[in-house]
């Protein structure tokens, strides 16, 4: 009988431990990548920049390096920075931290031609891709994304 229980005890651990519950029954931090993609009328990419604010932060200054991440930023409190630029697409991609959430994603948009760009949005989290969604920024300023949400293993928008 000893066994019995011992043997349901360890394959339970074993269960939550292989995605019963996945990441957030154990509690650890997820790898996230935030892609901005070019639509039919947008401009180079590479002219772009993707910002990520931590702990809820509705502002930020370019200037305090430490205040964001972004394609081309990476402060110290950002694990597992990597970042790409090309001329179709922003990639960032950082690890959430559970005392940092929730994260924003910030864009911002070069002066063109037009009154607006339109970007399409995708998040990935722990690699499970996300839904694509399109927004129309301004150009010419840095835009918070309206409703985008990352936390420690979820990404809302």
């Amino acid at each position: 009988m000893r066994r019995v229980f011992i043997w349901a005890g360890g394959a339970a651990l074993a269960g939550l431990m292989a995605g019963c519950g996945g990441s957030k029954a154990l509690g650890i931090d997820s790898d996230v990548v935030v892609r901005l993609l070019r639509t039919d009328g947008t401009q180079d990419m590479r002219n772009y920049e993707v910002y990520i604010t931590k702990n809820g932060a509705t502002t930020f200054s370019t200037g305090n390096h430490e205040s964001f991440a972004s394609t081309s930023n990476r402060p110290t409190w950002c694990d597992g920075w990597s970042a790409n630029a090309t001329n179709t697409e922003l990639t960032l991609n950082f690890r959430t931290r559970s005392t940092q959430t929730p994260y924003y994603v910030w864009v911002k948009v070069p002066n063109t031609a037009s009154r607006f760009e339109t970007l399409e949005l995708r998040i990935n989290v722990d690699r499970t891709n996300g839904p694509s969604r399109r927004y129309d920024l301004n150009i010419n300023q840095t835009t918070r994304l309206p409703s985008v949400r990352i936390e420690r293993n979820s990404a809302s928008y």
